[in-house]
């Protein structure tokens, strides 16, 4: 039945108690329409057309009345049902308190607002899940801590640890703090302690269980089970690192690490644990936390390897614009594009890539990736991301051209979406945008008034970055407080951006506030320092670059501003402005045959700037080659030490790149009789001896690379085992000339269940296509099978290539 069909009469039939069928009657611009949920038995057609064929019934509606009765007096049981079917499905973290929702209509009409009220009843249900554990706690407490463990063991077994909301278990572990354990049998000691664990990995309170760790281990460590005592370790050591126990909590997570027998997820988060003691602004925390993302892939755990793709962006955009770029589109390649939910994560992080490139000024990038998310957003049956489809709204209007016409009707238009939008925002989401909402409005306006009355709903709501930009705001708004009091509101708003979690970006707008703020006090020796700063944080921040390189200027600080428009030049380009700039620097600071060749390019690129004619005239008498302009970059260098995934597949695009290049022909021999290629005997274990015989050039004895290993499910072309722990397969597949499209994509198949068999879960295929006309098709990239990842590789090993 179409989607303009409007259900009149709706039945559910039961063919000898078997069989069922649901039977619609709907109108349509044709008329009536019997139809059915799927092909009708011959007994019921046969029905129909015996009733037709009688033709005593004058319009369908009639025949809709007789067919019932005639299917009931055949035995069919017939039950009336709705006109209206809903297929919802919904998602709630328990951490971010955050629901989304599928809603599919499998008949006409809008059931949006039934879809909203059963997951705003759901999402009030987990929030209030574990309240009544709250209570029963606090009137047992303290007098009685052996009745407050029996309340918290009835909770755990209502689902209060898995499904109950973090202020909920907040609330929860601060009176199981109040429980001595002594007074508990050992039974009991031994759940209570679990439960603690649970809480404190849930609510990030692992400070509180630093010794109660150490009791476990030493009361029940013997009879636990090994992967739960590794659990524990880094339990102690992420307490460790929350007291400042920094070198004791490095320590433990390289014990964790060393451990032969740690499992691939306790590794991760041992890694990502060290990547966060050192800071992000270390290299070696970047490396710990790329070191965790291949970790998670091998786990088989998609979101939280996404979450590192995205910090390691997140910490890279600055220094290396196309490596952030390339690990988000890792992250984008791990979700499958065919599930509602994991579509709704690939838009997330094309908005973090189109935030990435606008603030690097790939303004035509940045509108394409944000218009890309929203096109994603907005063609989902998904609700409870409606805050989210606004930030994608929002960018990609911002990061328009601003010559673009969109007049009143534009705005007219876009004005409707929002509001359309925080009309459908569930309950739960309101309150928090909202919030930030009017935090917005109030700074747009200067209005200090409403900021004032927002600041006890801002700062419960806990959020660093929300409370740095509502300090912020203030300095902003309040001009008429002195140099003491607006320095005082932005320590505040210093102390909430300086905390770890907290985004780069926001880091910047405080230490160009203080610059701000100080320059304006006439400290200009202070403002330099913040908008140096804020430079370190976000090198793409124009007005702190900008003000910056004026109070150089300004105080004469010549050899300071050519190293500054030098590093400009790196990051940017070689763009007129910056060559001048650097230019007069260089020549102010005594270096004129080094200035005069970028003061002429710049002159060139801005003829009638007479400013720039000036100084270039001023240094012509030193005339050095334009040749100067030229740079060169150092190459990085890669450590062998640890192979890491993007190690592993950088060898794997060298290797297809080396058998295109020198070994394509070994594959083949000639038929004389023929005329024609074939390929050699044996030709996978001939690409195997190649990829075997690449792998130790490379790697020498940091891989141990095993061929044929006989598995549960068949037999693995190469098994790899390299040093730091990284486990993968590689199954090799020969595609043309009489292997078929289907024989090499069975090696996806094989390779899941060769994964399952060794415990990792990034595999790779790597396929020798020797096909002349249909070279490289069907052969996708990327391969997502729950929570594997299978990527392939296709090497051109065709005999003739069509040039």
């Amino acid at each position: 039945m179409s989607d303009n069909t409007k259900v009149i009469r709706r039945v559910e039939l039961t063919l000898h108690d078997s069989e069922t069928y649901i039977m619609q009657l709907g109108l349509t611009n044709q008329g009536h329409q019997i139809s059915f949920s799927k092909e009708p038995s011959d007994e019921i057609a046969s029905i129909i057309e015996d009733l037709k064929s009688g033709k005593e019934h004058s319009d369908e509606e009639g025949l809709w009345e007789a067919l019932i009765g005639e299917l009931r007096s055949k035995g069919v049981s017939v039950r009336d049902l709705p006109l209206g079917d809903l297929e919802l499905k919904v998602q709630w973290n328990a951490v971010s308190g955050e629901t989304l929702g599928l809603v599919k209509s499998l008949t006409q009409g809008d059931h949006g607002e039934i879809a909203r009220d059963i997951a705003n009843t759901v999402s009030r249900v987990f929030s209030n899940l574990g309240m009544e554990t709250v209570d029963e706690m606090e009137s047992a407490l303290p007098q009685d801590a052996v009745a407050a463990f029996t309340c918290l063991e009835k909770g755990r077994s209502e689902g209060l640890l898995l499904f109950g909301s973090k202020e909920t278990k907040l609330k929860v572990f601060h009176l199981a703090e109040q429980i001595n354990a002594a007074v508990l049998e050992p039974a009991q000691r031994k759940s209570f302690y679990e439960v603690k664990f649970v809480l404190a990995q849930a609510t990030g309170l692992y400070s509180y269980v630093y010794h109660d760790v150490d009791a476990y281990i030493e009361e029940f460590g013997t009879t636990a089970d090994p992967s739960l005592v590794h659990d524990l370790y880094l339990v102690k050591a992420n307490a460790a690192a929350q007291q400042g126990k920094s070198e004791l909590a490095y320590t433990l997570y390289q014990k964790i690490l060393k451990d032969p027998d740690c499992s691939y997820g306790t590794a991760a988060w041992a890694h990502r644990g060290i990547a966060l003691i050192l800071g992000y602004r270390d290299p070696v925390a970047l490396d710990h936390e790329s070191r965790a993302a291949d970790a998670f892939l091998l786990a088989g755990d998609k979101d939280h390897f996404v979450e590192s793709m995205v910090t390691l962006a997140e910490r890279t955009k600055n220094d290396n614009l196309d490596k952030a770029i390339h690990f988000l589109d890792q992250a984008v390649n791990v979700l499958d594009p065919t599930d509602a939910f994991q579509g709704d994560k690939r838009a997330e992080i094309l908005l973090n890539k189109a935030m990435i490139y606008h603030g690097a000024g790939k303004l035509p990038e940045g509108l394409k990736s944000a218009e890309e998310s929203l096109r994603l957003r907005n063609q989902t049956d998904l609700f409870g991301n409606e805050a989210q489809i606004l930030a994608s709204l929002n960018a990609a209007l911002q990061f328009q051209s601003p010559s673009a016409e969109h007049g009143n009707s534009g705005q007219a238009t876009y004005n409707i979406q929002v509001e359309r939008l925080e009309h459908l925002m569930l309950d739960i989401h309101k309150d928090n945008y909202t919030l930030r909402k009017r935090l917005a409005d109030a700074l747009e306006s200067k209005d200090s008034g409403p900021l004032e009355s927002l600041r006890d709903a801002v700062l419960q709501q806990g959020d660093p970055e929300l409370s740095a930009s509502y300090w912020s705001a203030l300095v902003i708004v309040r001009t008429d407080l002195d140099i003491r009091n607006r320095l005082e509101l932005l320590e505040n708003a210093w102390s909430e951006a300086s905390k770890s979690q907290v985004r780069d970006d926001v880091k910047c707008d405080v230490c160009c506030l203080f610059g701000e703020v100080y320059k304006d006090n006439g400290d200009d020796d202070k403002a330099l320092s913040w908008y140096r700063k804020a430079i370190d944080y976000n090198p793409y921040f124009w007005m702190s670059r900008q003000n910056y390189a004026a109070l150089l200027w300004k105080y004469s600080r010549w050899e300071d501003a050519t190293a500054f428009f030098e590093a400009q030049r790196k990051r940017f380009g070689d763009l007129p402005h910056l060559l001048y700039a650097h230019g007069r620097s260089l020549l102010e600071s005594g270096q004129a045959p080094q200035a005069v060749p970028l003061l002429r390019v710049a002159q060139q690129a801005m003829p009638d700037a007479d400013y720039v004619t000036r100084y270039l005239n001023q240094a012509l008498d030193s005339l050095v080659d334009a040749n100067a302009l030229s740079m060169t970059k150092n190459a990085e260098r890669e450590s062998s030490a640890t192979v890491s995934v993007a190690v592993l597949e950088g060898c794997l695009a060298d290797f297809v790149r080396f058998v295109q290049s020198d070994k394509r022909m070994t594959f083949w021999k000639f038929d004389a009789k023929s005329k024609k290629h074939k390929w050699v005997p044996s030709p996978e274990q001939h690409g195997q001896d190649l990829l075997h015989a690449y792998l130790k050039s490379r790697f020498e004895d940091t891989v141990e690379a095993i061929e044929e290993v006989k598995t549960g499910a068949g037999r693995i072309d190469v098994y790899l085992r390299f040093r730091g722990g990284l486990r993968t397969i590689i199954e090799l597949k020969m595609c043309g000339m009489g292997y078929s499209a289907g024989y090499a994509q069975d090696g996806i198949q094989q390779l899941v269940h060769y994964l399952e068999n060794k415990k990792t879960h990034l595999g790779y295929l790597v396929v020798f296509d020797g096909r002349l006309r249909d070279f490289n098709k069907g052969i996708e990239k990327n391969y997502n099978y729950e929570q594997f990842v299978i990527r392939s590789w296709v090497s051109d090993v065709r005999p003739k290539v069509k040039h």
